[in-house]
C-alpha cells in the first residue's frame, strides 16, 4: 500500500490550517468533509483510503482539516463562514490552484458559500446531502440526541449510529471510528460546532451558484432529512440531483460507487472506463488410457 501523503500548512491569518494533496491536475478538486476530520487518521481505514486515492486517480485531490479541528490549529471561538472561506482560500494560494472544483459533504454550506461567492475561482461544485439550513436537521429531538452523545458518550464511537450505520456493525471500523472521533476534536468543540451548524442556513445563496453542479441525495440515512436535501438542490440552477439508495453518509461516495463515477465525469469531461472482468480461458481434459478402470 503506498503511504499517505505528507501534512502541509497553511497560513491563513495568525492560524495554520493543515492539508494534502494527492494525484495530478488538471482538473484540481478541494474535499470538504464535514463538520470535522483528522487527515493522518483518516488513512487508516482502508476505505476512506480508497475514497482519497481515487480522487487522486484523476485528478490533484486536496484536502483540508478545518480550523479548530484534526491537525489544524485550536480556536476559542466559533469560525464563521467567511473565516473558513479564507482559510480555503489560504490552501488553495498555498497549493497554487486557480480553479477548483468543490466537493462538500454533509456540511456542505462551505462549498455552497465558495462557489456562490467565488464564481470566477470554481470551476465546477459536487454537494452531497446537503441542506439549507441546518435548523432543519438539528431540530430540537435531533439536538438533544446529538447532545447526549457529546457530553455523556464522546469518544466511545456512538457517532456512526448517524454516519455510518452500516458499517458500524464491522467491529474494526467501530473501534478506529471511536479513535477518530475522539482525534478530530475534544467534546467542548464538538460543542461549538453542533451550535455553528445549528446556526448556519445558506438557503439565501444557493439561487446565486451559477457553476455546473451536480447533488447527491443517499435516501436511507438518518441525519439529513431526503425532503429537505431535494428541497436544496432544487434551489439551484441547472443542478443536476441524482438519488441513490443507502444508509451511511460517512465516505460515500465509495471508490467503486457509480456516483463517484458521474463526479469523474464532471470534473473530467468523460466517464471511467472500467475493465471487462470477463475472462477467456482454455480448459483441457484429458484421461490416461485405462485410469477409469
Amino acid at each position: 500500500m503506498l503511504a499517505p501523503p505528507p501534512t502541509t500548512y497553511a497560513r491563513s491569518g495568525e492560524a495554520r490550517i493543515a492539508f494534502q494533496v494527492i494525484g495530478d491536475g488538471p482538473p484540481d478538486v478541494v474535499v470538504v468533509g464535514g463538520p470535522a476530520s483528522h487527515l493522518d487518521l483518516q488513512w487508516e481505514d482502508p476505505e476512506t483510503a480508497r475514497v482519497r486515492r481515487r480522487y487522486g486517480s484523476f485528478a490533484r485531490a486536496i484536502f483540508f482539516d478545518r480550523r479548530g479541528t484534526g491537525l489544524s490549529d485550536p480556536v476559542d471561538r466559533l469560525p464563521s463562514l467567511d473565516l473558513q472561506m479564507d482559510d480555503l482560500d489560504a490552501v488553495l494560494d498555498a497549493v497554487g490552484v486557480e480553479r477548483v472544483a468543490l466537493i462538500g459533504a454533509v456540511e456542505a454550506g462551505l462549498c455552497a458559500m465558495y462557489a456562490a461567492t467565488h464564481p470566477d475561482r470554481v470551476s465546477a461544485l459536487v454537494l452531497i446531502n446537503v441542506v439549507g439550513s441546518g435548523g432543519v436537521t438539528l431540530n430540537d429531538e435531533r439536538r438533544a440526541q446529538i447532545l447526549d452523545l457529546i457530553e455523556n458518550h464522546w469518544g466511545e464511537g456512538r457517532f456512526t449510529q448517524l454516519y455510518a450505520p452500516e458499517r458500524a456493525r464491522d467491529e474494526r471500523f467501530a473501534d478506529w471510528w471511536a479513535r477518530f472521533e475522539r482525534a478530530c476534536v475534544s467534546p467542548l468543540m464538538a460543542r461549538r460546532l453542533l451550535d455553528l451548524n445549528a446556526q448556519a442556513d445558506v438557503t439565501g445563496v444557493l439561487p446565486a451558484i451559477r457553476v455546473p453542479t451536480l447533488v447527491l441525495i443517499r435516501r436511507d440515512n438518518p441525519l439529513v432529512p431526503v425532503a429537505a436535501a431535494r428541497a436544496a438542490a432544487s434551489l439551484i440552477p441547472d443542478a443536476r440531483v441524482v438519488e441513490a439508495d443507502g444508509a451511511d453518509l460517512y465516505n460515500w461516495p465509495g471508490a467503486d460507487d457509480p456516483e463517484m463515477d458521474l463526479i469523474e465525469e464532471l470534473l473530467t469531461g468523460h466517464r471511467p472506463q472500467r475493465s471487462s472482468e470477463r475472462v477467456l480461458a482454455t480448459v483441457l481434459f484429458t484421461d490416461i488410457v485405462g485410469s477409469t478402470e
